[in-house]
């Protein structure tokens, strides 16, 4: 029982100087980030015929170094153009959603919300476990921030289908939005039009769930902690 405690806390700390490391390359590279999406773009494209399972591979290992999702997203339409890149980023986001609940499932919810302050948003409690595709769901159409989601879904021993079913449906209108705001170079109208259509929608069932009974639950714990935040 000590060793596998020993093991968790080595891989734990492994975890924490590859993100920390990464995150001190990023700002020595002096790269604004609104020129991130370009600077990912010039990087896929050197793998040629490659780029679209490098982007996904690299999309799902993000995750792993809690780097912004938003940003692949926007950089799938820039790469790839709006439908290719809804493809490949939407297998991203799917793929990096199930890898944190893995992780989240084994190193456990002692050792996770050592990570981050995150872990206040997150709802606890037998019924949010019980209704967990539901509450998954709505977490992701109120845009939780997307990577804790799925670790503490598997820190707090939600099912992995409520997470991986649940992740698969919320985040269709914000992927669709993002992608499509990337690939306006390729088609500029048409794809600021998708973009405001499902940015849009997106408030709209946002602010339909806030009416809900555990809409109204999530959004509460979410300006709770937002607030604790601010006071720390």
């Amino acid at each position: 029982m000590k060793e596998k405690k020993y093991l968790k806390l080595v891989f734990f700390i492994l975890w924490l100087l590859v993100a920390g490391g990464l995150f001190v390359l990023y700002q020595k590279s002096d790269v604004p980030v609104t020129e991130l999406p370009a600077y990912i773009q010039g990087w896929v494209e050197q793998f040629g015929v490659w780029g679209p399972i490098v982007f996904i591979f690299a999309y799902t290992l993000r995750t792993l170094t809690f780097f912004s999702a938003t940003v692949f997203t926007i950089a799938a339409g820039i790469i790839f153009g709006p439908y290719l890149g809804l493809l490949y980023a939407f297998i991203g986001a799917n793929l990096s959603a199930n890898l944190a609940y893995i992780v989240g499932r084994y190193f456990g919810k002692d050792v996770v919300a050592r990570a981050g302050k995150n872990v206040k948003y997150f709802p606890r409690g037998e019924k949010f476990r019980k209704n967990g595709f539901m509450t998954v769901l709505t977490m992701r159409l109120l845009f939780f921030p997307y990577d804790w989601v799925g670790y503490l879904a598997g820190a707090y021993n939600l099912r992995m289908r409520d997470l991986a079913l649940g992740t698969f449906i919320g985040i269709i209108p914000g992927m669709i939005a993002f992608v499509f705001l990337g690939g306006v170079f390729a088609d500029p109208w048409k794809s600021l039009t998708i973009f405001g259509v499902f940015f849009v929608l997106g408030l709209i069932i946002a602010k339909l769930l806030k009416k809900t009974k555990l809409g109204g639950e999530l959004e509460e714990l979410k300006e709770k902690a937002a607030v604790e935040d601010k006071k720390e």
